[in-house]
C-alpha cells in the first residue's frame, strides 16, 4: 500500500511538473506574439519614442544602458518603456484601425495622438490648432465608434 501511495504521488508530481512546463510555454508563446505585435506598431510612435523602443526591444541595450546614453534616470527609463508599451498593446487603436473608415481622418489623427502617443487632450488640442472642446467631442465620436461599434463618419450627409 506504501508502495502505492509513493507512486502516485510521483505521478501527481510529474503531472504537476507537465502542466507547469506548458503553461510556461503558454506564456512563452504569449510574449513571443506581443513581441511582434510591439515591432509591427514601433512606426506608429513619434521618432524618440520610435528610437529609444528600437534600441531596447531589437539592439538589446539595457535600460540601465539607455538612462546612461539618454542622461536620465533608470526609473524614468523604465517608466517610459512600460507606458510606450502599455499604449502600443492597448486594443483601443486596433479597433480604430479596423474602423478606420468610419472615422475622419482628422479623427484618426487625434486618435493616434491620443492612444498611441499618450497625449492629453489639451497637447492633441494645441498641435492641432483647434479648440480642446473640439478635441474632447472628438474623442467622445471615437470612443462611440469604439464602444458600440457604430459607425459615425463626422460628416454631413
Amino acid at each position: 500500500m506504501f508502495a502505492m501511495d509513493r507512486v502516485n504521488e510521483k505521478n501527481c508530481q510529474q503531472a504537476r511538473l507537465d502542466s507547469n512546463v506548458s503553461a510556461r510555454q503558454e506564456d512563452l508563446t504569449i510574449l513571443r506574439e506581443q513581441m511582434e505585435i510591439l515591432r509591427n506598431r514601433l512606426f506608429l510612435l513619434g521618432e524618440e519614442d520610435r528610437v529609444l523602443m528600437r534600441m531596447y526591444f531589437e539592439n538589446g541595450i539595457s535600460i540601465r544602458q539607455l538612462a546612461k546614453l539618454t542622461g536620465t534616470n533608470r526609473a524614468n527609463i523604465s517608466r517610459k518603456v512600460r507606458k510606450i508599451t502599455r499604449r502600443l498593446l492597448d486594443e483601443r487603436f486596433v479597433i480604430c484601425l479596423r474602423k478606420r473608415r468610419a472615422m475622419t481622418p482628422f479623427e484618426f489623427s487625434v486618435a493616434r495622438d491620443s492612444f498611441i502617443r499618450g497625449l492629453s487632450f489639451r497637447e492633441i488640442s494645441q498641435r492641432k490648432r483647434v479648440s480642446y472642446h473640439s478635441i474632447r467631442k472628438t474623442m467622445k465620436n471615437i470612443k462611440r465608434v469604439i464602444d458600440n461599434g457604430n459607425i459615425y463618419t463626422g460628416k454631413k450627409l
